[in-house]
């Protein structure tokens, strides 16, 4: 089966969407299908980690139409997967030239959308939120047993959430993105401090190098009054 993936990405937008369609794109591949996801950036260094992030056996295009090359079903292929917050029910109407379906990922429930199958993993979301917003046969999975966790993370997680009160919290994981746009991880890490001495946490970092504040996440480490363990570059493998 053919797909194509069309994430958002940017400097300012992050990896976010990317990280998203990557995951989806992988266990496609595991299952015999041909995935490609259409990344079209400038050089650079960001264009380079960007890269990085799409494992050697998935195929990157710059545009729709370069994707649609390496398909023996052209013009059209089965799917097209958007992740996109600028997308909407017009932009999914013209991926109907080349895709016969249209999967959309979406967190805001906010936009009139023209999918067949709509996924939105956000914690409280749910299929009546999108009423008047998608056609009638759009199936929608809602909530967050429909993330896009790669492997590797999904493996750990818990059929249950770990109980309060905080003392029970032994492990805390944080992740603000691949570019932090907005430098909230800073702003996290200096919260977690007010946890009781007796009730801190380990706390496991992951960031990138096209974070914004890689340059200055090492000073403030050396200030934390908890143990922090940084994970740099956690790319697909």
């Amino acid at each position: 089966m053919s797909v194509v993936l069309l994430p958002a990405v940017g400097e300012e937008i992050g990896t976010g969407h990317l990280q998203r369609c990557v995951t989806l794109a992988r266990a496609l591949h595991e299952s015999g299908h041909s995935p490609v996801v259409v990344v079209n950036l400038p050089g650079g260094d960001f264009s380079g980690a960007v890269r990085a992030i799409v494992p050697h056996y998935i195929r990157v295009a710059r545009t729709i139409d370069e994707a649609l090359e390496g398909f023996p079903d052209r013009p059209r292929v089965k799917w097209a997967v958007v992740d996109d917050y600028a997308a909407n029910a017009i932009s999914d109407r013209a991926l109907r030239r080349v895709a016969e379906r249209v999967l959309v990922l979406d967190d805001h429930a906010s936009r009139v959308r023209d999918a067949d199958l709509l996924l939105s993993h956000a914690l409280t979301r749910a299929t009546t939120d999108y009423a008047g917003r998608v056609p009638s046969n759009c199936t929608i999975l809602a909530g967050p047993h429909y993330a896009l966790i790669r492997p590797e993370f999904g493996s750990q997680v818990r059929s249950e959430a770990p109980g309060l009160p905080n003392s029970t919290i032994r492990q805390v994981f944080v992740a603000m993105g691949g570019t932090d746009a907005a430098s909230t991880l800073l702003q996290v890490l200096a919260v977690l401090a007010h946890f009781a001495p007796e009730k801190r946490p380990v706390v496991h970092v992951m960031i990138s190098t096209l974070s914004r504040v890689a340059d200055r996440l090492g000073a403030l480490l050396d200030r934390l009054p908890y143990e922090c363990v940084v994970h740099r570059d956690l790319l697909n493998p």
